[in-house]
């Protein structure tokens, strides 16, 4: 083992609570990267872990029995020289590390931000996708649609409207700490997702229709018309 790395909430200690996991790098020598995956021998406490995983990307996960987790990456030094990263904080350094986390520190991350067309159009289209999937019978593939990839496709399309100077957000992922950034909109899109699956489509086409239909020109309107059209949905419910 080169060094450990804490990153995220486990770097930034303002962001947590008691629902936090600890995120960590571990960063080792060139070809022995297998023994840190599903070995929890050289972590604190390891006598209480009680189930280990690693997932098909390489990740770890580890479960301890007090119901704590911690969740870990396995790199070499010069793999670990291309991670992206929001916080990140150096707990051990035995050559090197630091110059990497400083690098990756001001390295910009890949363009990732919504775009307020394309993501609403997304959305349309995926609500679409969904509803097909459930009124087929695939309950379960539906689901996932509708409440995950529409709704992510939703937050990155609110995100785009506001300056991301002030919206508390996460870089690898739109849609955490949408409650922090976007209280009003958040909250209204929790009610949504409450109740049966095509009753929340509806909804979330319903709010998006009201949140930004005749305010915005970039708004797909001719998109809209056509996903209400086909599923029967002429009217909105607000």
């Amino acid at each position: 083992m080169i060094g450990v790395v804490a990153m995220g909430s486990t770097a930034n200690r303002s962001r947590t609570d008691e629902w936090s996991d600890h995120d960590i790098a571990i960063v080792v020598a060139e070809g022995s990267e297998a023994q840190f995956r599903g070995d929890v021998s050289w972590m604190a406490n390891h006598e209480s872990v009680v189930d280990v995983v690693t997932e098909h990307h390489g990740g770890c996960r580890a479960l301890f029995a007090d119901g704590h987790l911690v969740e870990w990456g396995v790199a070499s030094l010069q793999d670990f020289a291309t991670w992206y990263a929001s916080d990140c904080a150096v707990l051990l350094d035995r050559g090197g590390v630091s110059d990497v986390v400083a690098q990756i520190a001001v390295k910009p991350f890949p363009p990732s931000e919504g775009s307020f067309e394309r993501d609403l159009s997304l959305f349309f289209m995926t609500i679409l996708h969904g509803c097909g999937r459930l009124r087929r019978g695939e309950t379960i593939s539906a689901n996932a649609i509708i409440r995950g990839a529409a709704v992510e496709h939703l937050v990155r399309a609110a995100r785009a409207t506001v300056p991301s100077r002030s919206l508390d957000g996460d870089r690898l992922d739109s849609l955490r700490r949408v409650e922090n950034a976007m209280p009003d909109f958040a909250a209204q899109l929790a009610e949504c997702l409450v109740g049966d699956l095509e009753g929340t489509a509806l909804a979330l086409v319903d709010l998006v229709e009201a949140c930004w239909a005749g305010a915005d020109n970039r708004f797909p309107a001719a998109t809209l018309k056509v996903v209400r059209d086909r599923l029967g949905w002429t009217e909105s419910a607000g």
